[in-house]
């Protein structure tokens, strides 16, 4: 894993930091997107932060698109970056950020990048490791990638009762989450196991439309 995989955006935020208006933040996602569609990644979704409660049902579908790209070793980015959305709002949080990469790497570790930038600048960088033979790995990266199971309230047979349900981890106003990953369905050949190198470079050449899928192994 690259220690830093956010840092080479700095340049676009301390321009959209010094030219905050719309135009230019809609053009530093869609940066944000191209470059890493560049490097295998689609995009999963996309959601306004702003009143998550009346947007139940599409979180839960986010959250089983994310689960299903970490079941298939995918990687997975998470972009939490100023929306253009409310508008009369200042944009003084265009150019704040919050930015995940959640990175299966090989054997048993998957390797978690945090970056955040503050009024256009590179304010922090963490990379740890999650043990994924640990039962709850996969909790504790979803956590990260802003979601989560959480008791929340529902009508059941016109009753409201507390359930758990998919949710936000954490909700920010006027903020526009982005859900990216590379994962690739790759079956196994029978009674064998592939490297996970050769499994990383068949994904990614897949993802980037280099391989056919249909080509048998």
């Amino acid at each position: 894993m690259d220690d830093e995989p956010f840092e080479r955006f700095e340049n676009d935020f301390a321009y959209l930091y010094d030219h905050p208006d719309v135009t230019n933040l809609v053009k530093l996602q869609d940066s944000l997107i191209d470059t890493f569609g560049k490097e295998g990644y689609r995009v999963v979704a996309k959601l306004k932060s702003n009143y998550p409660e009346s947007m139940s049902s599409r979180i839960s579908e986010i959250y089983d698109e994310v689960e299903k790209a970490l079941d298939e070793d995918g990687d997975v980015i998470f972009l939490n970056v100023g929306s253009p959305f409310q508008s009369g709002k200042v944009p003084e949080k265009y150019a704040n950020a919050y930015l995940v990469l959640v990175e299966q790497g090989y054997g048993d570790e998957s390797n978690i990048a945090i970056a955040k930038y503050y009024d256009g600048d590179y304010d922090y960088n963490q990379v740890f490791s999650v043990d994924k033979e640990n039962k709850w790995w996969k909790q504790e990266q979803m956590d990260y990638l802003n979601l989560s199971n959480k008791q929340i309230q529902a009508a059941i047979q016109g009753e409201m009762s507390w359930v758990e349900a998919p949710a936000l981890s954490n909700v920010d106003t006027d903020r526009y989450y982005i859900w990216m990953t590379n994962s690739v369905f790759l079956p196994q050949p029978w009674n064998m196991t592939l490297p996970d190198w050769l499994m990383k470079e068949i994904k990614l050449g897949l993802s980037m439309g280099k391989v056919n899928p249909n080509t048998k192994l």
